[in-house]
């Protein structure tokens, strides 16, 4: 709704993390009671463990939609929707990711991982487009598509909840570590 302090515990009197500008998407986790702001008590928890846990309060925050619970399991053992990290039907873990644009659309549909890396250099388009990325030591990947689409960590934007890779599926770096030691090959 505005302009937000992310802050490392539910009040103003707590560590500032990082800012949010208005607009930007958030997972909510939970909701806790805090220091008073603006008249109310109610905080956000917006980022858990193993991420630093995080914070933001409620008058910053306009619910879009709630996160759908899985009556039945897509797949058999480990699996992801993403971002979702499920063992069988039960969620495990969530994290917000920022997936292809309408021009580099992230592609839809099932498809296992095929290759895992700790990190690479990742580098595409043409030399002399706005579309040119090259980009050193990308880490946590997990290939999932023929094209080169993988699930990776980002360090050089926390812009997630809006679409804006070249198809793939960004997260933060410790959502991308988590998951590739979660989920083996072939998830």
């Amino acid at each position: 709704a505005g302009d937000a302090n992310v802050r490392s515990g539910p009040g103003a009197s707590h560590d500032i993390l990082k800012s949010w500008p208005a607009g930007r998407r958030a997972l909510v986790y939970g909701e806790v009671k805090g220091e008073p702001y603006n008249g109310s008590t109610q905080w956000y928890q917006v980022a858990v463990p193993p991420e630093q846990s995080a914070f933001v309060h409620s008058s910053f925050v306009k619910k879009q939609a709630d996160v759908m619970p899985v009556d039945k399991a897509a797949y058999t053992g480990r699996w992801f929707d993403v971002i979702v990290a499920y063992l069988g039907a039960s969620a495990q873990y969530m994290a917000q990711t920022a997936s292809g644009t309408k021009k580099n659309a992230t592609d839809t549909g099932a498809y296992p991982t095929f290759w895992r890396l700790v990190s690479q250099r990742m580098q595409g388009d043409n030399l002399f487009s706005d579309d040119y990325y090259n980009l050193d030591s990308v880490p946590y990947i997990q290939y999932f598509h023929p094209s080169g689409e993988a699930i990776h960590g980002a360090y050089w934007h926390d812009n997630f909840g809006t679409p804006m890779s070249h198809g793939c599926v960004n997260t933060s770096i410790v959502a991308a570590q988590w998951m590739l030691q979660w989920a083996p090959l072939g998830t």
